[in-house]
């Protein structure tokens, strides 16, 4: 099946082929530093599923870096995808489980796309290049999930049907593809929600008449949940993101009822089936976890019960404490299990429905919870509905400092705004000046260092992808000219790196579209007693 699936690979990027050249071309300056990505990148996965430290060293791959993008530089995509198909082979033979190698994908994938992103900033040809960028990464997931499913040279999964091993590539593919749509989709709706709220704010400071604070009150409200949706989008669909944080179960069980409510409520009830969720939620502490993987576990077990229930019924959401562990259950009164299936319900594979469930929801969900230190129990008799038990470690939260939200400021701020977009220019700096603060505009990263060098400021509020200068040199320049001064990121991009990763970059904050106002404005307050200070 390797071979087919390669053929097909090779065959359906044929179209991008110029591009793929230019591209790994341009690249070239950066070629230590994708080597340096792809190294950490590999061992930050090899060490959350404890590889041996002689299988890390031995298996950094640099040579697979050099060799796909040279391939590709030269136009060779037969031998730059039959180098994929060795690399899977080569994570089998190592260990590395089907989900990790696919994980391991997605992130090296977010880590390319920086380069490409300052490579082609104010190239026309930029959204061919980000087509050819995602369907490369795509082709490297299908080739991956053929040589895992196929059974590689050396390992793999070697006893599954045919027509379940191309569903199973296929299913990753559309997964990832969407996942990439997703985050595209969510930063042009974010960037629309971000005109509208700061719009209807600025209209609610102006009028006073009931009436027409009651109408722009209700479109605020409307923007406002809509902007909560898309986060909720954007967790789940994230792709790469491996960061452990405090995590508050009841929040993503809430989140996961939200994202699957359009089944269970809305094309349940045009069915003629009423399916009731309850939130039966304790006062819980929080657990340490990836909050994208656990929120996908809670997802997959809740799409579950839902299909327990072809003619309605309840799923109740339940959380409790016991000793050192938080108690997710998720419980349905549908068709439960037999025993047998029971027993086998975790394994990979292994699935009581038609064609295209590939039996793998389960099965990733419960790695996940493994890695987490965590356990997944099921109870279930056939006839008599099912309750899966998730249950995670209470994490050790260290005291954090909080800082004063009512600061009392000496004077105003002197704010720098660098945007490229008129709309989103114009209404920050309407919305600053609303606070009483001093606004310098800029129309682009050249025009907003030259700004900054000309006068005198305690925050720049800077956008990532502008034309020409991204908001990443942006701050690197102007950190160089004053490491005081607050630099901010606005984005309708879903960007998650720690305080550590960011002051890497010369970041201080990142600050997501659409605008959380009050947010925004402490952030002002804070740059100013940081510069009095």
């Amino acid at each position: 099946m390797t071979d087919t699936v390669l053929n097909f690979v090779v065959d359906q990027m044929s179209s991008h082929q110029a591009i793929l050249a230019d591209f790994s071309s341009r690249l070239e300056p950066f070629a230590n530093d994708l080597i340096d990505a792809w190294t950490k990148a590999f061992r930050e996965t090899g060490t959350r599923v404890s590889l041996p430290d002689e299988i890390l060293a031995q298996n950094g791959q640099d040579n697979f870096v050099r060799t796909l993008f040279g391939e590709l530089k030269r136009g060779n995509l037969r031998q730059a995808f039959t180098g994929l198909v060795d690399w899977s082979n080569n994570l089998a033979h190592i260990g590395l489980r089907y989900d990790m190698a696919v994980q391991l994908v997605r992130d090296y994938q977010r880590a390319v796309l920086d380069f490409v992103v300052r490579t082609y900033t104010d190239d026309p040809q930029m959204s061919l290049v980000f087509d050819a960028f995602d369907d490369l990464f795509d082709s490297a997931i299908t080739l991956t999930g053929a040589v895992y499913s196929n059974g590689s040279k050396t390992g793999g999964i070697k006893s599954m049907p045919a027509e379940v091993s191309e569903a199973l590539w296929r299913d990753v593919n559309n997964q990832f593809v969407l996942a990439y749509l997703t985050e595209g989709m969510s930063h042009a709706v974010n960037n629309l929600l971000a005109t509208i709220l700061g719009r209807t704010q600025l209209l609610l400071e102006r009028y006073r008449d009931f009436e027409i604070r009651d109408e722009l009150e209700e479109i605020q409200s409307a923007a406002a949940t809509g902007a909560q949706v898309m986060r909720r989008i954007q967790d789940y669909a994230r792709v790469g993101a491996n960061k452990r944080q405090i995590v508050d179960v009841n929040l993503l069980l809430r989140d996961a009822s939200e994202l699957t409510r359009f089944i269970w409520r809305d094309r349940s009830e045009a069915q003629g089936i009423i399916i009731d969720v309850i939130r039966d939620f304790a006062e819980v502490p929080s657990v340490w976890g990836n909050p994208s993987e656990l929120r996908r576990v809670f997802v997959a077990v809740l799409l579950n019960a839902i299909e327990a229930l072809p003619s309605g019924g309840s799923i109740t959401l339940r959380t409790e404490r016991k000793g050192d562990r938080v108690i997710a259950s998720i419980t349905d009164n549908g068709i439960g299990m037999r025993g047998d299936v029971k027993m086998n319900a975790a394994q990979s594979f292994f699935t009581t429905k038609d064609s295209p469930h590939l039996g793998l929801g389960l099965a990733i969900a419960t790695h996940i919870i493994a890695d987490h230190n965590g356990e997944i129990v099921i109870d279930s008799k056939l006839q008599n509905g099912t309750t899966v038990n998730i249950s995670l470690p209470v994490a050790h939260e260290s005291p954090q400092e909080k800082g004063d939200s009512n600061m009392l400021l000496s004077r105003p701020a002197n704010v720098l705004v660098i945007d490229n977009e008129s709309s989103v220019r114009n209404l920050l700096t309407r919305l600053i000046k609303m606070k009483g603060h001093t606004v310098v505009t800029a129309d682009g990263g050249s025009e907003g260092i030259a700004a900054f060098k000309a006068g005198k400021f305690d925050a720049v509020l800077t956008d990532l992808g502008m034309p020409e200068v991204s908001g990443w040199d942006v701050a690197r320049e102007i950190k160089k000219i004053n490491p005081k001064v607050l630099v901010a990121l606005t984005t309708g991009w879903p960007i998650e790196m720690t305080p550590e990763e960011l002051k890497e970059r010369f970041v201080d904050r990142i600050v997501s579209k659409p605008f959380d106002l009050p947010l925004l404005f402490s952030l002002i307050d804070e740059a100013v007693v940081l510069n009095e200070g």
